[in-house]
C-alpha cells in the first residue's frame, strides 16, 4: 500500500491542500484518509481510487498510474504483473495474425567452404541462419531449434518459413516450474505470447517444452546454449545470437540431430492442434470442465437449439453427422457446466441486429432470419433467470482488438480460438501454470467489476429483445 500512499500524499500536496483539508474535500474522516494514506487501510474498490484522482484532477497518465499502484496495493505486485500480462495477450491477439507479412529472405546456400565456420558479428550470424532455414524449407526438410522464444527468433522465422509442404519445426525451449516465482509465470506467459505468434500462421511449427528454472538455464556457463539444426547444418550460438559456429561436416550435423532426439524424448508439446477442419470438435470432447469462456460474443453454438444450427451451417453432406453431435454435445456441455461466458455487447448487437456470428468464416453458415436470432437470445435469458449459464457482459464494452478470438478455460486446459480469414485455428494448451493463469485471471475480473453481475447482464440482454 505504500506506493499508493505516497503517490496519494504527493498529489494532495501538490493541489495545495492539507491532509485535514483533502479529507474533507473528498468527503471522508480526517483519520481514515491518514490511514489510507500510510496504508493501513484500503479503498472500498478501484472506482473509488479512480473517483479520488478525478478530483485531485490527475492527467490521463497521472490516472493510468496512480490506478495501477492501487491494484498493486490491493493484489501485489507480482499477481498484478500477471494479470495485466494475460490482459495484454487478450487485447492484443489480433496482432500476432500480422506477422506473415515480414519480408522473406531469398533463397541463397550459406557461402561456407569449411567444415567449421566461427561467426561473431550477430547481423552476419542472423544472415547464416536464416539461409540456413530457408534452404532447408526449400528442400521441405526437417528443422530442429533449440532457443528460448524471443523476438529476434520469431522475425527469422517469418522471414523464411511458411512453406505449406514444409515438414515439421520442432522448436525446444525451456518452461519455468517455479510456479511461485514472480518472474515465472511473467516468462511463461511471454513465452506463450511469441509462440502463438508462430503456431498461428505455421501449421508445421510445433513447440515443445521442457522445466527447468529459465534463468539459471540462461546464465549458465553453457558457451554456446542455443542450437539449429537442419539437414546440412548444425549452428551453436549465444543465447544473443552474437556468436556462433556453423557445422557443415555430416558426421557432426548427424551428431548434433541425435542429441536434439534425446532432448525431444523429454519434452511435451506446448499446444495440440486438430489435423483437420472436421476434427475440431474433438477438442472438447469429454472435457465437460469448462468454468470460463471469453470472447467477442456469447458461444452461440452452444445456445442454439442442434436442429437450428444444422440449418445454418453449410458443410459437405459427409460432414453433417460429425457437426450434429458437435451441435448436440456443446448444448449439453453448457447445462453440465455451467461456464461463466464473458463476452462483449458490442458482440451480441452484432449478433442480434446483423447475424453476424464471430466464430465462423462466412463461407460456413447462412445468416440466421431475425426470428432464429430471437429465439437465440429468449434462450440466453432463460439460461440467465435459471441459473444454467452464467452470462457476463464486459462493463463499458471495453475494445478488443480481434472479434474472431476466444478463450476456453478450465483446471485441466485452456483453448485458444482465432478465425483467420477462412481458417479456423484452435490450440489446445496443456501446460498447469499457463491454465492456472488463465483461470485466475478470469475469476479476478469477474469479481472485480470488469464484467456485469446477473441483474446487469440480463438487462442488457433484455434491451434487444422484439
Amino acid at each position: 500500500m505504500l506506493e499508493f500512499g505516497r503517490s496519494l500524499e504527493e498529489y494532495i500536496r501538490r493541489s495545495g491542500m492539507s491532509v485535514k483539508s483533502a479529507s474533507e474535500y473528498l468527503g471522508m474522516n480526517r483519520t481514515t484518509l491518514q490511514h489510507i494514506i500510510s496504508g493501513d487501510r484500503k479503498l472500498k474498490n478501484v472506482d473509488e481510487a479512480r473517483e479520488i484522482g478525478q478530483k485531485l484532477m490527475l492527467t490521463s497518465d497521472e490516472m493510468e498510474e496512480f490506478i495501477s499502484k492501487y491494484k498493486i496495493s490491493v493484489m501485489g505486485e507480482a499477481t498484478y504483473r500477471r494479470r495485466n500480462k494475460v490482459a495484454q495477450f487478450l487485447e492484443q491477439i489480433s496482432e500476432t495474425a500480422n506477422f506473415h507479412t515480414a519480408k522473406k529472405v531469398k533463397l541463397v546456400e550459406p557461402d561456407i567452404d569449411s567444415d567449421l565456420l566461427t561467426v561473431n558479428n550477430k547481423i552476419e550470424l542472423l544472415e547464416y541462419i536464416e539461409q540456413a532455414l530457408c534452404a532447408a524449407v526449400d528442400k521441405e526438410s526437417e528443422i530442429t531449434i533449440i532457443a528460448q522464444p524471443s523476438e529476434s527468433l520469431n522475425m527469422i522465422l517469418f522471414s523464411c518459413l511458411g512453406n505449406e509442404n514444409q515438414k515439421a519445426i520442432d522448436h525446444i525451449f525451456c518452461v519455468d516450474n517455479n510456479y511461485r516465482a514472480d518472474a515465472a509465470n511473467e516468462n511463461n506467459l511471454e513465452i506463450l505470447r511469441l509462440t502463438y505468434q508462430i503456431a498461428i500462421n505455421i501449421d508445421s511449427y510445433a513447440p515443445l517444452y521442457y522445466y527447468d528454472n529459465i534463468s539459471a538455464h540462461i546464465n549458465s556457463n553453457s558457451l554456446l546454449p542455443y542450437c539449429i539444426i537442419t539437414d546440412k547444418y548444425a549452428i551453436t550460438c549465444d543465447n544473443e545470437y552474437e556468436s556462433g559456429i556453423i557445422h557443415s561436416n555430416p558426421d557432426t550435423v548427424s551428431f548434433y540431430k541425435k542429441c536434439s532426439e534425446r532432448i525431444k524424448g523429454r519434452c511435451q508439446r506446448l499446444f495440440t492442434r486438430p489435423k483437420s477442419f472436421a476434427e475440431l470438435p474433438s477438442l472438447n470432447a469429454g472435457k465437460g470442465g469448462c468454468r470460463f469462456e471469453y470472447g467477442y460474443q456469447p458461444c452461440i453454438s452452444a445456445v442454439t437449439p442442434p436442429d437450428l444450427f444444422m440449418k445454418h451451417v453449410k458443410i459437405p453432406e459427409n460432414e453433417r453427422a460429425i457437426y450434429l453431435k458437435y451441435a448436440v454435445d456443446e448444448a449439453k456441455r453448457f447445462l453440465v457446466c455451467k461456464p461463466c461466458d464473458i463476452f462483449y455487447e458490442a458482440g451480441l448487437k452484432d449478433f442480434i441486429d446483423n447475424g453476424f456470428v464471430a466464430s465462423y468464416p462466412e463461407s460456413f453458415y447462412s445468416v440466421p432470419t431475425e426470428e432464429v436470432r430471437q429465439q437465440v437470445l429468449r434462450s440466453m435469458i432463460d439460461m440467465v433467470e435459471k441459473g444454467t449459464v452464467d452470462f457476463r457482459v464486459l462493463v463499458n464494452d471495453m475494445p478488443m482488438r480481434s472479434i474472431h478470438f476466444e478463450v476456453n478455460a478450465s483446471d485441466e486446459y485452456v483453448v485458444l480460438f482465432l478465425l483467420l480469414g477462412e481458417r479456423i485455428i484452435h490450440l489446445n494448451i496443456t501446460e498447469p501454470g499457463l491454465i492456472k493463469c488463465f483461470t485466475d485471471y478470469f475469476e479476478y475480473i469477474c469479481k472485480n467489476g470488469t464484467v456485469l453481475d446477473k441483474e446487469g447482464t440480463l438487462e442488457v440482454l433484455r434491451k434487444y429483445l422484439r
